[in-house]
């Protein structure tokens, strides 16, 4: 019997995604045709004020700026903000990403890099 609830329930657990996860699939997204997707990841304090189309001209403008997206190369923490360092073809930046205690993000900014030399959690 508990053989067939660790059956029912692998599958519950391998769904879930941690913080870390859960802002790699947003920051990844948004530079890619899952930028629904990314959207859904956001607070509703985030997207009662920030609509998707909103969010497309925002990301259109920083391509200008910073290039074509390339990659996240590192990912660092501390607490519930993480730092995903991107790879544009322009430059490379850090998008800070700020998660609530549900796991939803309620804040992401372009910041120059932060060097984490001792706490890295790469990708």
């Amino acid at each position: 019997m508990k053989v067939i609830l660790i059956f029912l329930l692998f599958p519950i657990f391998c769904l879930t995604q941690n913080k870390k996860d859960i802002g790699k699939d947003f920051v990844e997204g948004l530079y890619s045709k899952e930028i629904e997707k990314s959207y859904s990841y956001l607070d509703s304090s985030i997207t009662t004020k920030f609509s998707l189309d909103q969010l497309k001209t925002t990301l259109r403008d920083v391509g200008y700026q910073f290039g074509n997206f390339k990659g996240i190369t590192e990912i660092n923490n501390e607490g519930s903000v993480y730092y995903y360092y991107c790879d544009f073809d322009k430059t490379k930046i850090d998008m800070q990403v700020a998660f609530n205690n549900s796991n939803k993000i309620v804040g992401f900014y372009y910041v120059p890099h932060k060097d984490f030399s001792s706490g890295n959690i790469s990708k």
